[in-house]
């Protein structure tokens, strides 16, 4: 019995020796030299999930920034093309002043509003509909007015703000347009849809335009708000928190749908003049494959540039909506155009810079993506990239501040904010201006 026992342990271990030998397990074991690599450059594999792989071609393209402008913000987005430019951002960044705006994020309410700066003010809207209006060089309260119907519904938040020729434009998520008078905040006129309005006002050629939840565009008169004209976009039956604003183009308005659609309008009229659907082409039950576009389009030289929440960020040409580029890249964040770049952040985290002429990609750079990135939890939003002083910069909702190079996106400068930051920061007047979900406006330079 003893020399069956013996003779089956040796038959094992040689069955093993050999199947370990045949997986080139024991080379290694025994200190076998390794077979030499497979020929070929090595790239993270990280950068080229969703379609965001640095080109080699791409490295040629100059990198240039127009020089820094000192401007106001009257609108989402910058102005009503959704193009900020490069803006002066100089010295260290101290906190200048804070200021209180009302309700920030709460359980049945949401800050949406991006601050916006015009003539010497800075004007917000809480997430219960409180519009205030501050100094902005020294952030003393100017007036603030609740816009909100006498016989309050909890849970109708969002809505925007736009300002010219002194009247401030105020949509809530109440289903209301208000124009204000920008210096006392009393109403000129006001229209009530009834429709909730989650998107900021679009202001261009003595019109407004809005966008409401079920897909509407509307066009109201700006100097007494009568009805011009609408549009239809598909209704979308879920989606996510926010809204874009239509973008305008010379005489075109584009306006992004929670569909995935962007709908080119004559602004004149209405007139429809041709669709491009963003979404996925392959649509499920997944969160990852609602289409909606919640990052502002922007319209630079004739071409709409734009991003879906679903994984397509493409170039439209104006003229005939037809795609002059496009890559997988899935966001909710206004692209930047500059120079001869176009710089996204995409919901992985990534930044990149991308042709605009090709669309091909010059450079990825990694954010942190999680607050504790071993077991995958606490999501870290990034809001951005906006350029100032030479630099790209993003903020985080969990209130860290970053510098980035524009030519080969390295970080140059990080910084912890005093808060979390509820909305995409602002850059005017030499100050940077960030929105925290408590309800507080942040004045840095």
């Amino acid at each position: 019995m003893l020399r069956f026992r013996l003779l089956t342990r040796a038959l094992l271990a040689l069955l093993l020796a050999a199947a370990l030998g045949g997986c080139g397990l024991t080379d290694d074991w025994f200190g076998s030299p390794e077979e030499p690599p497979l020929p070929g450059d090595r790239l993270d594999v990280l950068t080229q999930i969703g379609g965001l792989a640095p080109d080699p071609a791409a490295a040629s393209v100059p990198v240039s920034l127009p020089p820094p402008q000192s401007l106001d913000w009257p609108q989402v987005g910058g102005n009503a093309s959704h193009d900020p430019g490069h803006r002066t951002l100089d010295g260290a960044l101290a906190q200048a002043w804070s200021a209180d705006v009302g309700q920030g994020n709460e359980d049945d309410a949401r800050l949406l509003a991006q601050p916006i700066v015009a003539e010497g003010r800075v004007y917000t809207l809480d997430s219960v509909s409180v519009v205030s209006a501050f100094e902005a060089q020294s952030g003393r309260r100017i007036w603030q007015r609740d816009l909100a119907p006498e016989d309050d519904d909890d849970g109708y938040y969002g809505g925007g703000l736009a300002y010219e020729a002194g009247r401030l434009f105020v949509t809530t998520g109440f289903g209301a347009l208000f124009a204000l008078d920008a210096g006392s905040g009393q109403t000129i006129w006001e229209e009530r849809s009834g429709v909730p309005i989650h998107a900021a006002p679009t202001v261009a050629g003595g019109r407004v335009f809005t966008i409401n939840v079920i897909n509407e565009i509307r066009c109201l008169a700006a100097d007494d708000g009568r009805l011009q004209w609408t549009g239809t976009g598909l209704e979308e039956p879920a989606g996510l928190i926010g809204a874009a604003a239509p973008v305008v183009s010379g005489a075109t308005i584009v306006a992004p749908y929670t569909s995935g659609e962007l709908a080119a309008l004559r602004m004149e009229n209405g007139r429809d003049l041709w669709d491009f659907n963003l979404a996925a082409v392959r649509r499920s039950a997944q969160v990852a494959d609602i289409g909606q576009i919640v990052g502002l389009p922007v319209a630079r030289d004739d071409r709409i540039y734009a991003i879906s929440h679903s994984g397509r960020a493409a170039a439209i040409d104006v003229r005939r909506g037809q795609r002059a580029w496009e890559v997988e890249a899935g966001g909710i964040e206004m692209p930047l155009v500059l120079g001869n770049f176009v710089y996204l952040v995409t919901n992985e985290a990534r930044v990149a810079a991308i042709v605009r002429d090709s669309g091909r990609v010059r450079w990825v750079t990694e954010l942190p993506r999680f607050e504790d990135p071993e077991d995958r939890t606490g999501p870290i939003r990034w809001f951005g990239p906006l350029a100032g002083g030479g630099r790209l910069l993003l903020v985080s909702d969990k209130g860290s501040l970053v510098f980035l190079s524009p030519e080969d996106g390295a970080v140059l400068a990080e910084r912890e904010l005093p808060s979390e930051i509820a909305v995409s920061p602002v850059i005017a007047g030499n100050t940077l201006y960030l929105l925290t979900k408590g309800g507080s406006l942040l004045a840095l330079r």
